[in-house]
């Protein structure tokens, strides 16, 4: 029992070391931030600019005077995003954050899949480990697995040959190994039908 215990402990600690090499998480985050600064930088830019421009100032004059209300860098950057608030500007605007909405919906319809996909298989896997924990558990009994024909479900079973035919009353089915250890199941019928082990040996 030292020994599974031991394997399981490595397999724990290499997968919990696996997972902190690889923090997708932070690098996604890093990604993201790399992207939002350079973006920003180039915004800033741009507002600059407008604000510079005399232009877009005298524009921003007639803004205030008809009751506008926006700050002089929220109209310097609505004076870019809708190319000079013209009618194609408008269009493009609304357009592109109709897109960004669409990719934003999309990227986050793929990112709940990837969750998905990653808690089903770190549940497959899971399931693997405890599967191969109780079959090393078996093992060291003298048994192994093997698919039983009739349920397609599992029976634990005696690899070590045995004189005879063997009687499990819960599957109500008759086992029994042949000289090269491959073991064959009937009902009782004089028909046998060979059985596969469950994992792989």
């Amino acid at each position: 029992m030292t020994k599974i215990a031991s394997i399981g402990a490595l397999l724990a600690a290499l997968w919990a070391g696996s997972a902190a090499a690889q923090d997708l998480n932070a690098m996604n985050n890093a990604f993201n931030a790399r992207m939002n600064a350079q973006m920003g930088a180039m915004q800033n830019s741009i507002i600059q600019q407008n604000l510079n421009n005399p232009q877009v100032m005298a524009m921003y004059r007639q803004h205030l005077a008809q009751g506008g209300r926006m700050s002089p860098q929220q109209f310097a950057y609505a004076y870019a995003a809708t190319g000079g608030f013209s009618a194609q500007g408008y269009a493009n605007y609304q357009a592109t954050s109709n897109q960004i909405a669409a990719q934003q919906q999309q990227a986050m319809q793929g990112y709940r899949a990837a969750q998905d996909a990653s808690r089903q298989a770190i549940g497959a896997w899971n399931q693997g480990f405890s599967n191969n924990m109780q079959e090393a558990g078996r093992n060291l009994m003298g048994q192994g697995s093997y698919v039983d024909p009739r349920s397609g479900g599992n029976v634990a079973l005696n690899y070590l040959p045995s004189a005879g035919p063997s009687y499990n009353p819960q599957t109500g089915m008759y086992y029994a190994q042949d000289g090269a250890g491959r073991y064959w199941a009937s009902r009782g019928d004089g028909y046998w039908v060979p059985m596969a082990p469950a994992y792989g040996r």
